[in-house]
């Protein structure tokens, strides 16, 4: 696992078992960390720094806390407190936190000792406190004089962290002392050993102080030996109450170890003598395959299932052994009934593979939930039994569900964009219920009883929506998307002064700069907000309409019709010039109709310039002009 240190290489480390997981203390060259990891992958939680000047952690848990013992110095601001054994009392949960910390015991420089090492710690329910195991290193008298070592037992409180009573378990030893700790129901048992030789073991009553030592090993004894009792050896606690002594062994040392390689050994304690024979645990890792079923993917489907629909069974197998597991099946079943299975193949040693598979729901499913219960199956022998079957409860949907979407398409003059603003705030009433809608327009309305409901859409100064949404079991959930408006459909007829439709007549309205040309029954409609707008209309041939105002209301469909007159009149107008091209100024122009009768006379100004004049050109007119000046006349 992961210490969560940048640092990353580990020198000590300690654990501690947690309701959901386990915590490490561990120490790097950055000091002491304390960090809390899932039981069944092994996820952590946020590193907690606990000193950088501190070693040896012994990690325990007591009274809903945890407890980190070490021997070292405060990190600023308590460093001042000196060296020694120091206690830091750690809230528990994933994320764990410092409530205190203290040096219990310091070392006395002004004395004569040399170091205060720390062995073990544990906690006692009986009396609430917290037993701590460590040596003292020091002088018999002058400077010069032999090094003695004394091995204490001292009571904490842990609320405060103040040492309650010390008792001494060896006094004087002129031979290295170690030990390890063992409490229960007031009682402490202590294994320790001196010189690397003796193994003893002393009990001591932690309300009374009075410690009893109770084995006396020797060479030749059914005791362990050739060991020292230090971290390489744990207390522990059997099921049936009975102490335990785990020995580890390692490469290098000067003494034989009583098996070949690294490994560990079990012996039990019972209560006055040592068992003859002890258990051997060769590794880290237990060497069989040891597959289990991991379910936590299930979190990622909250949605209830639907009967006649597909649900996916998701999870995932994890080999945390050290063989190769072959055939791994994973199966699903509901009340007894077999609903698939999935092959996995061979898995290798820690290793995962994931698992999918599908249960089409019955149709005339009635049940709010099902248990599905999943069964690993292997070919290969486990190292550990009793987890190859895990349960999940999936939700089954037996009511109905509307839910849907409000949004505002006012400012939409054809409703032709597709993306509107949402609506909050609109009341929705569904049957006899009502919600409103959230600030995404949203809502839903949950727990129907099968059926078909009415949906209307109600906000004020919006045009009301309405609609209706059948839920069945089968197809429970109904979806509603309100597109609502605050328009009001103005219908424009373009006619001619005949009364007659107009096809191709350009009608502008201003306020939204959209034109359109009418068909071939002069009618356009709009779908726009409600208000008053202006429109111009034009057509050739035809004088233009300009400046036309129409007022449009609120859920209200109206028609107005426009008239357009047909230009019937047209202006002639021109110049009159000389051969040379000279402009002939003060020339009488004279306009005759295709009878010969005078329209219309007037003369050239000095530009030759007569302006143009109005006459009629419908239906289509010839005219004849003749221009007379300058004692000549021409047609």
């Amino acid at each position: 696992v992961d210490p969560g240190v940048s640092d990353g290489k580990v020198y000590e480390v300690d654990g501690a078992l947690l309701e959901d997981g386990v915590a490490l203390a561990v120490r790097t060259k950055a000091g002491i960390s304390l960090r809390a990891y899932d039981r069944h992958l092994y996820r952590g939680g946020r590193p907690l720094h606990i000193g950088r000047k501190m070693v040896r952690p012994v990690l325990v848990k007591g009274g809903g806390d945890m407890f980190v013992v070490t021997e070292g110095t405060c990190d600023p601001p308590y460093d001042g407190a000196g060296s020694g054994i120091v206690v830091t009392r750690v809230t528990g949960g994933e994320n764990p936190a410092i409530m205190r910390q203290r040096v219990v015991r310091n070392l006395r420089r002004d004395g004569d000792e040399i170091e205060l090492r720390c062995h073990d710690a544990a906690w006692d329910e009986e009396t609430g406190s917290l037993a701590v195991l460590f040596t003292c290193r020091h002088y018999a008298g002058e400077r010069r004089s032999p090094i003695l070592w004394d091995l204490q037992l001292m009571l904490v409180d842990p609320q405060t962290l103040n040492p309650s009573r010390t008792t001494t378990i060896c006094a004087g030893s002129t031979d290295v002392v170690s030990g390890c700790l063992a409490v229960r129901e007031g009682k402490a048992t202590v294994v320790w050993s001196r010189g690397q030789f003796d193994l003893l073991v002393s009990t001591a009553d932690l309300a009374g102080g009075e410690a009893v030592e109770v084995w006396k090993g020797r060479r030749g004894y059914s005791a362990p030996r050739y060991f020292t009792v230090n971290h390489h050896c744990q207390l522990l606690e059997g099921a049936g109450g009975d102490t335990r002594l785990q020995f580890a062994y390692w490469h290098g040392s000067n003494v034989r170890p009583l098996i070949s390689g690294e490994g560990f050994l079990l012996r039990p304690w019972e209560g006055d003598r040592w068992a003859a024979s002890d258990t051997v645990l060769a590794g880290m890792v237990p060497k069989l395959a040891d597959p289990l079923l991991d379910l936590n993917a299930f979190g990622q489907f909250p949605q209830p299932a639907v009967c006649g629909g597909p649900v996916s069974l998701k999870g995932k197998v994890i080999n945390r052994g050290s063989q190769r597991a072959n055939q791994v099946t994973v199966t699903a079943s509901v009340d007894g009934r077999e609903i698939g299975s999935a092959e996995l193949g061979n898995m290798e040693p820690i290793s995962s593979a994931p698992f999918s598979i599908t249960w089409i729901v019955p149709a005339d499913y009635r049940e709010e939930t099902a248990e599905v219960t999943f069964t690993l199956t292997t070919s290969s022998q486990q190292y550990t039994t009793g987890n190859d079957t895990a349960a999940h409860t999936v939700s089954v949907r037996q009511k109905g569900l509307v839910f849907g979407r409000v949004t505002d398409a006012s400012s939409d003059v054809r409703h032709r964009l597709g993306y509107y603003p949402c609506m909050p705030n609109v009341r929705v009433t569904v049957g006899d219920r009502q919600v409103l809608t959230d600030s995404f327009g949203g809502f839903t309305v949950d727990g129907l009883d099968f059926g078909t409901y009415g949906v209307k859409l109600e906000r004020e100064g919006y045009n009301t929506l309405e609609t209706r949404v059948t839920v069945t079991r089968t197809k429970p959930m109904a979806f509603v998307r309100g597109e609502m408006d605050n328009h009001g459909v103005m219908t424009i007829e373009v006619v001619d002064e005949n009364g007659k439709p107009l096809e191709g007549v350009n009608v502008y309205l201003h306020d939204y700069q959209e034109s359109e040309r009418t068909p071939a029954d002069g009618k356009l409609t709009w779908d726009i907000s409600a208000g008053k707008y202006t429109f111009s209309f034009t057509k050739r041939g035809y004088h233009p309409v300009g400046g036309q105002e129409v007022e449009v209301v609120l859920g209200e469909e109206r028609t107005q019709t426009v008239t357009m007159r047909e230009i019937a009149t047209g202006f002639l107008g021109g110049m009159v010039v000389e051969r040379r091209g000279k402009p002939v100024g003060g020339a009488l122009v004279t306009i005759r109709d295709d009878k010969g009768n005078v329209v219309n006379e007037l003369r050239t100004g000095d530009d030759g310039i007569f302006q143009p004049v109005e006459l009629p050109a419908k239906p289509s007119k010839v005219y004849r002009i003749t221009v007379s000046g300058r004692d000549m006349t021409t047609e």
